[in-house]
């Protein structure tokens, strides 16, 4: 295999037990990384504390640590961070409830040089979230009803964006595919992007769909440039902690989905059915529920997140919107590592 320098770049909140393990898993890789990235946004010394624990181990290792506090909570923000400060030419994104298979980076870098025109690479990341888990990896019923109206679902050995902007996910993954978007969450990049392509910081707080806006406008610039390997595994053991409500997630999933669909699907009448579409879905998907007082509550939310966005269209669309302020719950501003 071709020979690269890694940084390895991990945003975190208010999670010290979950980037621990994270931590741990890096150090246990068969190839290791010239570097970790902590981008650090908690509002306690706990994560400090526990890199202070862990730098023996680190050192033994020889990798470099650096560690950024940053008040702003926004993932976006902390993936813009993180991959301005790494020094390698390979970046890894990892989030901070995320364990990886030994082999892990080893694999990864198996891509960059079986594929020299990859600038992207995604690793398998096995669920542990509900909701995840839930969309359709185990039931057939519940997937093929999400295909059948635009939203995220799963295929077999394909991921690419949907004219609706939700995406198909690769589920099973029996080999290294070609891919029109990857997991932020589990992913690389080589260094050099970081001069041209950044995460759009319009999605903070809870980046719903940041990795979707990032991958359209790289493969619009790099055609076929992106990869996803089951071979590179990853664990996510989903933090219940540092997520936002049942009203600040409908709200975000919502505003966010709108401003990347008008960001960057082509404005045909087709897509514009597809996006609506696909918000009908939602509320069928959510109705089906109603026999459970979370999802009487969340279609509450899902129909005023829609009329709130269909009143505040225009600002949505050009990303001249602070959601949180709107929302009166600036500060709880939500985060996420999916």
């Amino acid at each position: 295999m071709m020979k690269y320098t890694i940084s390895v770049v991990i945003p975190t909140l208010n999670r010290p037990e979950h980037l621990d393990r994270t931590l741990r898993s890096i150090l246990e890789q068969t190839k290791s990384p010239e570097e970790i990235v902590i981008v650090d946004q908690s509002d306690d010394n706990r994560t400090k504390d526990l890199l202070i624990e862990r730098m023996p181990a680190i050192e033994m290792k020889k990798i470099v640590l650096k560690y950024i506090w940053v008040k702003e909570r926004s993932i976006s923000h902390a993936r813009n961070l993180g991959m301005s400060a790494a020094a390698g030419e390979i970046v890894i994104f990892v989030d901070d409830d995320i364990a990886l298979d030994k082999k892990y980076i080893s694999e990864i870098l198996r891509v960059y040089s079986d594929h020299p025109s990859a600038f992207g690479v995604q690793g398998c990341l096995v669920e542990k979230s509900p909701y995840w888990r839930g969309i359709g990896t185990k039931s057939i019923l519940l997937n093929s009803i999400r295909k059948a109206f635009l939203m995220t679902h799963w295929e077999k050995d394909k991921q690419t964006l949907l004219p609706s902007g939700d995406e198909v996910g690769a589920y099973p993954l029996t080999k290294t595919i070609g891919a029109g978007v990857i997991n932020a969450g589990v992913s690389s990049f080589k260094k050099e992007v970081a001069k041209h392509f950044h995460y759009d910081e319009n999605l903070g707080g809870y980046s719903w769909g940041e990795d979707i806006d990032f991958s359209v406008h790289l493969t619009r610039y790099y055609p076929k440039s992106l990869y996803v390997t089951p071979f590179a595994i990853a664990i996510h053991d989903y933090a219940l902690s540092s997520r936002p409500t049942n009203k600040q997630f409908c709200y975000i999933v919502t505003a966010y989905e709108l401003y990347s669909f008008c960001k960057n699907i082509p404005p045909s009448p087709r897509n514009w059915m597809a996006y609506f579409w696909k918000c009908c879905g939602n509320i069928v998907l959510t109705s089906l529920g109603l026999h459970r007082r979370v999802n009487r509550v969340r279609l509450f939310y899902v129909l005023q997140s829609y009329l709130w966005a269909l009143y505040h269209f225009g600002r949505l669309k050009s990303g001249g919107f602070d959601l949180y302020k709107e929302l009166g719950e600036r500060a709880r501003v939500p985060y996420r590592t999916d």
